[in-house]
């Protein structure tokens, strides 16, 4: 009998813009579409652990005309004086290291917003 779940793997990286400077301490969460996975927070190298996350079984993708080849997760992405990022359709492969950047922008000096408003972006693939 074949198996339904496989592992993937995802590592976060967060730069200031255009991949600058590593961000340290920053959070990281990852969640799926019924809840959250992981909290993780950025190392000095700006990068989160190396964590485990269910995907299809890579011989899906083996397979003509399968469709399901990976799973999508969101990743939300903050650090106090930063926008917040948030990456949505992130997809993990069985057997596979997806390594996810992020470029967080510093706000502008004394802002500081009310909420946390996320910005939207696509995911490296």
């Amino acid at each position: 009998m074949a198996k339904n779940i496989d592992t993937g793997y995802l590592v976060v990286q967060v730069n200031t813009a255009g991949m600058g400077l590593p961000i340290e301490n920053a959070h990281v969460t990852v969640s799926s579409t019924d809840q959250t996975e992981r909290i993780l927070t950025t190392d000095r190298n700006g990068k989160t652990e190396t964590i485990e996350l269910s995907a299809p079984p890579r011989t899906n993708s083996m397979s003509p005309g399968n469709t399901d080849n990976y799973s999508n997760y969101k990743i939300q992405t903050s650090k106090e004086g930063y926008y917040p990022v948030e990456n949505i359709d992130v997809p993990i492969f069985g057997g596979e290291i997806t390594v996810q950047r992020v470029t967080l922008l510093p706000l502008p000096l004394g802002y500081a917003p009310e909420e946390e408003q996320f910005v939207d972006t696509e995911p490296n693939l």
